[in-house]
C-alpha cells in the first residue's frame, strides 16, 4: 500500500514539474545519456575486465552496487531494458544544478 501511494505522489509531482515547466517557455535540449540496460554494462566490464587482466572486474561492480544499496542490488529495476537521462533547459536559464 505504501508503495503505491509513493509510486502516485512521484507521478503527480513529475507531472506538476513538467506542467509548470512547459508554461515557461520551450525546452532546448542539451544533451542525452542512455545506455543498453544493465545486463549489457556488466557485460561490457567483464569483457573489458579479460582485456586489461582483471577477468574478475564486472564482480566488483556488482558488489560494490550491492554493498552500496545494503544487498538490495536493482531490486525493482529491469536490467535488460535500456536506460536513458534527457538534459535540458530554457533559453537563457541554463544552469547545472546540484543536489
Amino acid at each position: 500500500m505504501r508503495k503505491t501511494l509513493l509510486s502516485i505522489l512521484a507521478v503527480a509531482i513529475l507531472l506538476g514539474a513538467a506542467s509548470f515547466g512547459f508554461a515557461q517557455g520551450e525546452m532546448k535540449p542539451i544533451a542525452t545519456v542512455s545506455f543498453a540496460g544493465y545486463d549489457r554494462l556488466k557485460a561490457d566490464i567483464g569483457v573489458i575486465g579479460r582485456l586489461v587482466g582483471n577477468p574478475k572486474l564486472a564482480d566488483m561492480l556488482e558488489m560494490m552496487l550491492k554493498g552500496k544499496t545494503q544487498g538490495k542490488g536493482l531490486t525493482g529495476l529491469d536490467t535488460k531494458r535500456p536506460w536513458g537521462v534527457a538534459f535540458s533547459a530554457r533559453p537563457g536559464n541554463a544552469r547545472i544544478c546540484r543536489t
